[in-house]
């Protein structure tokens, strides 16, 4: 896990913090020029990457700032024969709707929020589709009309078709398969079955360690489908989820030298998580400790929407635990 300027606080003890850009560098420039309103700044770092590492910079925008959406939509420089203007404008456009929905299971959200998150996700797809046209090699806006046709629940079939857009352009598209797996959810469009499914395909390829993350995302998907309590924790005890998980961090999180582009601390926070709720407290503290910190806010807010709390809480428990 590389270290990104954070010095060499690796230990259990590093303080817990949240950093602009999750601790990438340059995800950490574009947020401080979209943040500033620096259009020209934002166009040239995005333009200087392509496929998934740009894909993964718009969407940390999408995710961590959904209020840019605001100035985007008005913003008289972005161009619509611009690619990666549209791209980004679209992609926002997703994250904003589905700030406006909340990550809350529907029935606790409210119609106004269901109608403002469907308006903005139909308002997002037209963008994206232009991106796609204007740039017919690049995966990326396929990964937010993955995103979009889940909220707007336009059925597996079409989900699937995008799905194949995303990876024939780029195989191992870890945003894609993320947003594939996610669709696959129960309370989306699919099942645990089918969702399980997919993850153990995705994984027999040759992006077993690009993609070991997804163990752990549909583990955790799972998991929290299911009833606080017993329930959870029964299905999380099971053997055959220890050893997936174990092996799906040994090929990744756990191997000297793994690093996601972008993304130096997401994927050990994921781990850590779901290795806390699965009481695996040993692995749990590797996972924590190559976190360095660094509080991601996904897959936290699944839990509380302190997450800071929350992670540090559970990181004492692993520290704790023999």
């Amino acid at each position: 896990m590389p270290v990104f300027g954070l010095g060499k606080k690796t230990a259990l003890n590093a303080k817990a913090r949240m950093l602009l850009g999750n601790g990438d560098p340059v995800a950490e420039e574009l947020h401080g020029a979209a943040g500033r309103r620096e259009w020209d700044t934002v166009r040239e770092t995005l333009g200087h990457f392509e496929d998934q590492e740009r894909s993964q910079l718009v969407w940390s925008l999408a995710w961590e700032q959904p209020q840019l959406y605001q100035w985007l939509r008005k913003e008289p420089r972005l161009e619509e024969n611009d690619a990666v203007a549209q791209l980004l404008l679209g992609v926002v456009t997703v994250g904003y709707a589905w700030s406006v929905r909340s990550g809350l299971f529907a029935r606790h959200v409210s119609r106004a929020q269901f109608e403002g998150f469907h308006a903005l996700l139909r308002e997002a797809e037209p963008r994206l589709y232009a991106a796609a046209e204007l740039d017919p090699g690049s995966s990326a806006p396929w990964t937010g009309l993955l995103a979009a046709g889940r909220g707007l629940q336009v059925g597996l079939d079409v989900i699937r078709r995008r799905f194949e857009a995303a990876i024939t352009r780029t195989p191992g598209d870890r945003v894609a398969h993320r947003q594939l797996t996610l669709a696959l959810c129960k309370k989306w469009l699919g099942s645990h079955e089918l969702m399980h499914e997919f993850v153990d395909q995705a994984r027999r390829g040759p992006y077993e360690a690009n993609l070991a993350f997804l163990t752990a995302l549909a583990h955790l998907e799972h998991a929290m489908a299911l009833e606080v309590g017993p329930e959870r924790r029964a299905y999380l005890a099971q053997p055959h989820v220890h050893a997936e998980l174990v092996q799906a961090a040994e090929v990744s999180v756990f191997r000297p030298g793994y690093a996601v582009p972008h993304m130096p601390f997401a994927d050990a926070n994921l781990f850590a998580m779901v290795f806390s709720l699965a009481g695996m407290q040993a692995e749990a503290r590797r996972a924590f400790e190559l976190t360095e910190g660094v509080v991601t806010r996904s897959p936290w807010e699944q839990l509380s929407q302190d997450v800071m709390t929350v992670y540090t809480t559970r990181r004492r428990l692993a520290r704790t635990s023999k």
